[in-house]
């Protein structure tokens, strides 16, 4: 069978780019600011109102990422002067970026149809729509991984000098700001750099770049020093602390259902492992080597330093290489007699999604935590006497301007080491109702020492639980009334 004619695949290839990109920049803005702020959105938010100075001493020793985002908001706050939620639309259109440039990946490797393929991939997949919603640097990180990549190719096949010229000083650009996103941008720079070894006489500026790059971080390499002894814990100490399962990763808002109880995750994992290697032997080189020699860079930090690189947020950069990879099947598939099961795989990928995302925008189950409902039911319930005890601490920054917070006393332990503080704070309280408030207890609470000491202590008048599919968005809160005589 012959391929279909050049001038046929490109309006294939362009019209999959507008499609896709209609869908991503559909399922992106669909009721963006609508809601509540996340903690970490309330984090970012936080930081981005300091001073300058002030901020840059905060994220070093708070914070375990470089400051890039947090300039970059900062400098938005100063102008816009937005409510909280509108800040998202400073990271959305990443996620149009990420469309593009997967596109352009795939075309340039595998061809027009292939090109359609990933573009509607990559638009419709479900964890990087929750990241392209969210004020964090993980959009960015995709974004400019994507681009970078991009810019790389394009620079050296450019045909003249001013093309190639102009390239070159993008991707040079996109180095530096690369690594002030995210500390994984230095890895994603430093493959870069390797694969440029392998031509040096058309890539040897991509090296430049990687020093430059390298050399644009020393004025934050005091940051660095303070965020280093405390940073990449967030998924545990090892390989052994990272999970596995591929939903993790691809998957956000796939139903419960689907996977509570069944062989869901192993089936799904190796067959994401299928494609990724699929996708490698028909790449044999190009972008998936250096999209996937990052992922063997951050298997050997996490083995070598003792923290989790590997952690299911930090691999989400990753995923237009699944993409490309899906695609890059289905283009090899179209070719021979196994076109069904082309057309198959990437359909079976984009139900998949399709359910997903849906569930995401419209089912509060799979969505984050809605701090609007707390903040209402807590007004309704309120006395001016209360106090309130956020666990962890960070939640306190979404809701306290809320009517409900604002005339309290307020305390919020972050780190277990601020339980006995936190005790003292309960005994010095002991005389008023105290709410407790329960968000990723995990970082301030492991054990959950403090709310077993309420219960112990005090009787509980009321208890709520905004109940979410993944934990970090579950909100537990309860009323206690005044310390009991003797505990029971």
């Amino acid at each position: 069978m012959r391929d279909p004619a050049p001038a046929a695949t490109a309006r294939v290839a362009f019209v999959g780019l507008w499609v896709a990109l209609a869908v991503g920049a559909f399922l992106i803005f669909w009721r963006l600011g609508d809601q509540s702020i996340y903690v970490d959105e309330a984090f970012t938010l936080e930081a981005a109102h300091m001073p300058i100075g002030q901020m840059l001493s905060f994220l070093a020793l708070h914070d375990a990422h470089p400051p890039g985002l947090y300039l970059y908001v900062h400098a938005a706050v100063a102008m816009l002067h937005w409510p909280s939620t509108w800040y998202r639309y400073l990271i959305a259109p990443c996620g149009l970026v990420t469309i593009a440039s997967t596109w352009a990946i795939a075309r340039r490797r595998y061809g027009d149809v292939a090109a359609a393929a990933a573009a509607i991939v990559v638009a419709t997949e479900p964890t990087l729509l929750l990241f392209d919603r969210m004020l964090r640097m993980y959009a960015p990180l995709t974004a400019l991984t994507a681009l970078s990549c991009v810019l790389l190719f394009r620079a050296a096949a450019a045909q003249t000098r001013r093309s190639r010229i102009v390239s070159w000083i993008l991707y040079c650009a996109c180095a530096v700001a690369i690594v002030y996103v995210q500390y994984l941008g230095a890895v994603i720079v430093a493959c870069q750099c390797a694969f440029a070894l392998f031509d040096l006489r058309r890539r040897w500026p991509a090296i430049a770049g990687g020093i430059i790059a390298f050399l644009s971080t020393i004025p934050w390499w005091w940051g660095i020093a303070q965020q280093f002894p405390q940073s990449g814990f967030t998924g545990g100490h090892s390989l052994a602390a990272a999970s596995w399962s591929a939903r993790d990763v691809l998957g956000y808002g796939i139903p419960m259902d689907w996977y509570h109880g069944t062989a869901f995750d192993p089936i799904f994992t190796a067959a994401t492992i299928g494609i990724v290697v699929a996708g490698l032997w028909f790449a044999r080189g190009g972008a998936m080597s250096i999209y996937w020699s990052a992922l063997g860079v951050a298997v050997v930090a996490t083995l070598v330093l003792g923290r989790n690189l590997v952690f299911a947020r930090y691999l989400v950069y990753l995923i237009p290489a699944f993409a490309i990879a899906v695609s890059a099947i289905c283009q090899a598939a179209a070719r021979t007699k196994l076109r069904v099961a082309g057309v198959a795989l990437i359909a079976a990928v984009l139900c998949v999604n399709a359910v997903a995302d849906a569930d995401q925008l419209v089912d509060k189950l799979y969505q984050s935590s809605d701090w609007n409902t707390v903040a209402a039911i807590m007004v309704e319930n309120e006395k001016p006497s209360d106090a309130i005890l956020f666990v962890q601490g960070y939640s306190y920054l979404v809701l306290r301007s809320s009517p409900a917070v604002v005339r309290h006393d307020v305390f919020g332990p972050q780190v277990q080491t601020s339980i006995p503080d936190t005790f003292r704070w309960l005994k010095e309280h002991a005389g008023v109702r105290v709410w407790y408030l329960e968000n990723q207890a995990w970082y301030a609470d492991p054990q959950m020492v403090i709310k077993k000491r309420l219960e112990a202590t005090r009787p509980r008048l009321h208890e709520w639980l905004e109940e979410r599919a993944d934990p970090s968005g579950t909100v537990f809160f309860a009323l206690y009334g005044p310390e009991r005589t003797r505990p029971r």
